[in-house]
Order: C-alpha cells, then structure tokens, then sequence
C-alpha cells in the first residue's frame, strides 16, 4: 500500500464534500480505500486508535459512516488507523501505513489541520496452497496445517486437508513456513516443511507476491527413540517424563511404565537432544540425554524413517529435602513392592467428612525422592482430625499403562473411598506416621450402545457411575462415541456400575465388575444391554411322572425375543423345547425352564440373556394338592405422605464444572426412588437416591446462570416433590 500525508488547511478533496462539522479543537481525518486489482470492496470499516499520553493507543471510534470514502472529526492528538473489511477471508486487514500491526502502524498526528491520506490499498489475501500425500502417494486428508510467521513462528488458523490432500491457508504477505501433524490421530510423525524436525529447520516460503503453492508434502509414521530410566537406588522409576526436543519444538512426550520404559514414537527423521525431567516436582535433578546438564551439551539422538533408536537411557540423581521445621504428620507412599513412591500428591481434609465434593482440603503436599512427606500447618487448626488421601503424581501418565491407583489411610490396609479411610488424631508437639500403600490399578474401559449424543467432551453420550462393595461412590466414567475409561486406572476390587444415558432397546442394566492388579478388564456393551425378563418365565401343567409340562415365558425387555428353552433337572439340562414330559427318574428332583432371549441391535451383533423359572418338585407319590391359603385380611388405605428435595449447588472456582447434592426427605428420614433433573430442555435419566442422597456433577457448564429442576418422583406411600436451584458459572480467567 502506498499511502501520502497531505495537511490540508482550507478545503477537502471532493469525495468528503460534506464531512461532519468539527467541534472546537477537532479536524478530520479522511481518505480513500481502494482494492488493489481496481475491483469493487465489500464493506469497509475504518477504526481509530488515540494515544493515551503514555504512548499506549487505546480504540477511540469507528469511522461514523464505514464506506471506502471516509473523513472523521477527531480531538486533535496522534492516532492510528486500522482499516478492515466485512470479508476478511478475501481482502487483507492493514494498519496505516501498510503495516499488519498496530505496534508497527505510522502515527497520523491532527494539529490545528484536516489530514487527508492517500489512496489505501487493499490487498487479497495471500494463500499457502499444497498437496498431502503418504508415502504411497495416496492423498491423506483431515491433516492440520500451521502457516508459522518465519520470524516469530506465531501461527495463523489451522486449516484441514481435503479428501484429496489438498489445502489452502489465508495469511499476510511475508516470510513462512508449515507445520503439518495429523490432529491427534496418532499415524503420522509431524513435521514442517521441508522434512524438517523443528520450526527453526523448516524450509521458509515468500507469500510477497500473492499465493504460493508448497508442492507435495509426504508424511509418513517416522521413526522412535525408547529406554529406561532409572532412580538412584538403580529400580526403575515409574511415571517419569520424557521429551524429545528439537531446537525449541518438543514433538512427542512420554510417561515412563512400570518397568521405567519410555518410547517417544512417531518422530520425523532427524536430529533430536531427548529431556528427562519429574514435571517440576523438584525430587529429581533435569538431564538429557548423555547425563548432559542442558540441551545444547546433549549429543543428538539420530531418528531414521520407519526405525527406532534404542537404549536412551538415564540414571537420576535425587534432589534431597530435610524435614521442615514443625512437622505435625509424617509417613511414606510406597508402591506394593515398598518402593518409595516420589512426586505423590499428599492432601489433608477434615476427619469428619463422608465426601469430597464441597470439601477444601487443609494441606497438600508432595512426596520427596524416597517417597516421604510432611504436613507441618494443622496444628491449631479448626479440627483435630484428619483424612489423609494420597495419589501417584505427577498425574499426566499413558493410561495404556498399570498404574498406581489413590488411596486413603486406613491403618494398616488402604481404603479406595472416604467413608472408609481412618482419621488421624494430631496432637501439638507429637508428630504422627500415618504411611500408605498404593496398590498396582487394573483397568477398566469398554464400550456402550448410545442413543446418540456428539461424543466429545463437554457434550458426553453418557454417563457410567462406579460404587464399591459398600455403595460408597468412587468414580465417574464419561461416555463420548461409545467408548468410556476410568482415566488412571481403578484399584482392585469389586464395582457396581451404574449406567445412565445409553441406549439400550429395553434400558440399560446395572453390573458388577472385578478388577484385578496388572489386568485389563474391557466391558462389552452387550453387558449393558443384555434381555431380561420383565415377569418371569414360569412352568404351566402338573409336575408328576407322565404328566408333560409347558412354560409361559413370561415377559422380556423391549426388542427382545425367545429363542429357545432348556428344562432343568437339579440344575442339569434334561430336555429342550417348549414342553417336557415328566420321566420316572425325575420322581423327587426339582424342575425349572431357563428361557433365552435374544435383542438384536441396527449397529452391531445380537445380544442374549437368559431367565430361569421357579423350580417345582416333582413328588414321589402323587398326593393331593393342600387347599390354598385364605386370603389375607385387607389392609386399611395407606394415606401417601409428603416429601421435600433439597440441592446444595457448588460450582468449581474459575472451572466449567457444577456440583449438584440433593437430598430427599420424608418424616424427617431419607426417602428412597428416583430423581430426574432437568436444565430448560435439556434433562439428565432418573438416578436412584442412595440413602436419600444423589451427587451429580455437570461438566462443560458454559459461564453464565443455570437453573436446574430436580423432580422426585415419589413411591408408593410418598407423594412427589420439586426444587429449584440457580448457580453461576463464572468466566474462566484468561491465561494472558
């Protein structure tokens, strides 16, 4: 853009033949905008930035009358101008003069006298256009691509290759180049462009002179670095971090496993120094690789296409830490093995408390190198007693991996829920031991059958509630596109698993799951959505020898059908079909028909279930049946009594997440049944209360206000009942 200053002291140019008038002390800025091929402009808007007097320009107005040509009155003072189209995908935004910041934009100063500017040219956007290909040279689509400013290697909108590997990216006219990776899909290495490993490597385009096509681009799995790592006393360390870095890009990250073993895969050939840090716990002293102090003494690590290179390792050196002064509780995390457990997080909440939903804890702390900690602040604190809870840091692992599952102090054996852990007196001057034991997590995944539902975070299909032996609440597992995880892993035990929004043709089922140390436990969906009987099967006909019996089925869930029967001897299969005629030998042995039924499914295979009737015996000498019991005495009507719901909202401080506890009372006692909540149109499946109680926990609240019905549905002798509550959700603080 080529841009002249001209004061002007007596009359305007022709095109602000009627500018409005200036008040005392202010005169126009006017000009022309133009686009740079003579074609026509869609909507132009033309903002003025003051100096405040610290030479910061602070927006002051907008032109009163956004058209190509402009003359605005303003307080005489030093402005800067930004001029802008309501297409900002095909014409480029600018600062005056021919600059694409304001810190770089040219000073336009009034003093006693209009300014007019020359013609402002706008230019169409310049594009990076190209082609991804693997390396069959087949086109790979869905890869994002970065446009990176050569010279601070800021990064432009990502775009997203076509199915044809196609892609354009809108920038300014300067210096670039690409960074490509594949959003995730866990395929490709990234790169940028040229082959290069890092931004400082990657090939630099000119988009000076309009669009600039980057050829043909073709990615490929790369190659690995893999090794162990390991402490000071020589044991593998479990959950460490490793990097790879090149220059100042760090492509791919790692936690180290059980056995210290780490791989960074997936890396593009080249030169790569790789990090061993413990994520700013402070136990451990940083590295690279080579025992190098920094990255720029690390020899490189080669990585060559489709290879890995092998034995990265590293040996820690411990940071040590004395006990501080006034230390009131002390203990170890250790795994199963005894091994000191460092980095762990420590927390301290109140002896008193049954949850952790609206609890503030009192302390936390971290486990030093050898796995100890110490709480030196609850003393002459508002309690006496605490529940002390401690979990593996630094808590960002590969949950591919067995990993070492929370606990709360229990004595001797650890607890997995809070009800259960054991509260630890403190008494002034007299420090305490209270060590825990981690045991080694099981995994527990799986899939569902959802009724639909955007499957990406924020937006959950639904939900899977996890309880242990005791009822005690312990997890939440959230369901996007089918597939759910308890992140972290869960510790050994038994679980009931509650399912809430999945689409089941007859409703979802409630399970039981084990998980086991070191075992990966995967849940089918058909678990979930197995047929059942809604009225048991039950046999029809006498059961004496040489009589034949028959059964009514009974009644099955939604969608479900029989498809067979088998007539049960103490147990056995005896016959099958839908009738079975009494043999001699059964004289004196129970007999009972189990009935299988099948659901089939529009997404995936069928699903069976079975329901066995109540066995009858079958007598060794035919005796007359006993008359039937007189009817019970009817009982006087029951009158229905009230009931109340109350919810105690609580929302995470600068967090996206509400907390809803509602309680449901009848005569003064918990109510049992069901509640359903509602927010406008949008509606959570009724949830059973637990003695009384439900927690429900709303993840992705926008900011703003929400309110939420809570319906109890009632039972037989309590009548239904309804609360409202309203919360905010505050606006999370930017992170500039």
């Amino acid at each position: 853009m080529r841009t002249v200053v001209v004061a002007l002291a007596v009359a305007c140019l022709p095109f602000c033949s009627e500018p409005a008038t200036a008040a005392p002390g202010e005169h126009h800025i006017s000009g022309n905008v133009v686009a740079a091929d003579g074609g026509g402009l869609p909507e132009v808007y033309v903002d003025f930035y003051r100096d405040d007097g610290s030479g910061n320009f602070v927006f002051y107005t907008p032109d009163d009358d956004p058209d190509p040509q402009f003359s605005q009155a303003l307080p005489d003072g030093r402005y800067k101008v930004e001029i802008s189209t309501a297409d900002p995908e095909s014409f480029q935004d600018e600062w005056y003069d021919d600059q694409h910041s304001k810190a770089a934009a040219t000073v336009v100063t009034l003093d006693g006298a209009d300014v007019v500017l020359d013609d402002v040219v706008i230019e169409k956007q310049p594009t990076l256009t190209g082609r991804v290909v693997d390396e069959a040279g087949d086109p790979v689509p869905g890869i994002r691509v970065f446009a990176l400013d050569a010279d601070t290697f800021n990064a432009a909108w990502p775009v997203w290759t076509e199915d044809d590997g196609t892609f354009e990216s809108q920038v300014y006219p300067g210096d670039w180049t690409v960074a490509f990776d594949d959003d995730g899909a866990d395929t490709y290495a990234s790169e940028y462009l040229g082959d290069a490993n890092s931004e400082e490597t990657g090939t630099v385009v000119s988009t000076q002179n309009g669009a600039t096509d980057v050829g043909t681009v073709v990615m490929s799995e790369g190659g690995s670095i893999s090794g162990t790592v390991t402490g000071p006393d020589g044991l593998p360390m479990r959950d460490y971090h490793v990097t790879a870095t090149a220059h100042s890009t760090e492509p791919v990250d790692d936690w180290t496993d059980r056995d210290g073993h780490y791989e960074l895969p997936r890396l593009t050939p080249g030169d790569y120094q790789v990090r061993f840090d413990d994520h700013d716990a402070g136990n451990f002293v940083t590295q690279f690789n080579g025992g190098a102090a920094d990255q720029a003494s690390a020899d490189p690590v080669t990585v060559i296409d489709h290879g890995t290179t092998p034995d990265v390792d590293a040996s820690l050196t411990a940071i040590p830490h004395p006990a501080p002064p006034g230390v009131d509780m002390t203990g170890r995390v250790t795994d199963s093995s005894g091994h000191g457990v460092p980095g762990a997080h420590v927390f301290a909440f109140a002896g008193d408390i049954q949850d952790t939903w609206d609890q503030e804890f009192y302390e936390k702390v971290h486990t030093d190198a050898t796995g100890r900690y110490y709480l030196s602040h609850l003393d002459g604190r508002d309690v006496s007693t605490f529940k002390i809870e401690a979990s593996s840091g630094p808590g960002d692992w590969d949950d591919d991996d067995y990993l070492l599952a929370a606990q709360w102090y229990a004595g001797v054996s650890g607890a997995t829920a809070v009800e259960d852990a054991v509260a630890v007196a403190v008494l002034p001057g007299a420090p305490v031991t209270a060590d825990i034991t981690l045991p080694d997590a099981g995994l527990l995944h799986g899939r569902t059958y959802t009724t639909g539902g955007t499957g990406y975070p924020g937006n959950a299909d639904g939900d899977l509630v996890a309880h242990d032996q005791h009822g005690h609440w312990v997890d939440t597992a959230y369901i996007y596109s089918d597939v759910w995880r308890f992140y972290g892993g869960m510790a050994p035990g038994t679980y009931h698993l509650d399912p809430y929004g999945i689409g089941c043709p007859g409703g979802s089922l409630s399970i039981d799951v084990v998980v086991q140390s070191l075992q990966d436990t995967n849940v089918p969906g058909a678990a979930f959505c197995r047929p059942r009987a809604t009225v048991a099967p039950s046999i029809l006909g006498s059961p004496t020898v040489g009589e034949v019996l028959t059964v009514d089925p009974g009644q099955g869930s939604a969608g479900s059908v029989v498809t067979g029967y088998a007539w049960l001897v103490d147990g056995t299969v005896a016959g099958t079909g839908p009738s079975y005629p009494v043999p001699s030998q059964d004289a004196g042995h129970q007999v009972a028909v189990r009935v299988t039924r099948r659901t089939d499914f529009a997404c995936c295979s069928h699903v069976e279930g079975t329901a066995t009737s109540a066995a009858v015996t079958v007598p060794v000498a035919a005796v007359p049946p006993p008359p039937p019991p007189p009817p019970p005495p009817a009982s006087a009507p029951q009158t229905a009594v009230a009931s109340s719901v109350s919810v105690t909202p609580h929302v995470r401080r600068h967090q996206p997440r509400v907390t809803l506890r509602i309680a449901v009372t009848t005569a003064g006692v918990a109510a049992a049944g069901e509640v359903t909540i509602h927010e406008g149109a949008r509606s959570w499946a009724s949830r059973p209360l637990i003695n009384g109680l439900l927690v429900l926990r709303v993840r992705g609240a926008k900011p703003g206000r929400h309110t939420y019905t809570v319906t109890y549905a009632g039972t037989d002798g309590v009548l239904p009942s309804t609360a409202t509550v309203t919360v905010r959700v505050r606006r999370p603080h930017s992170a500039g």
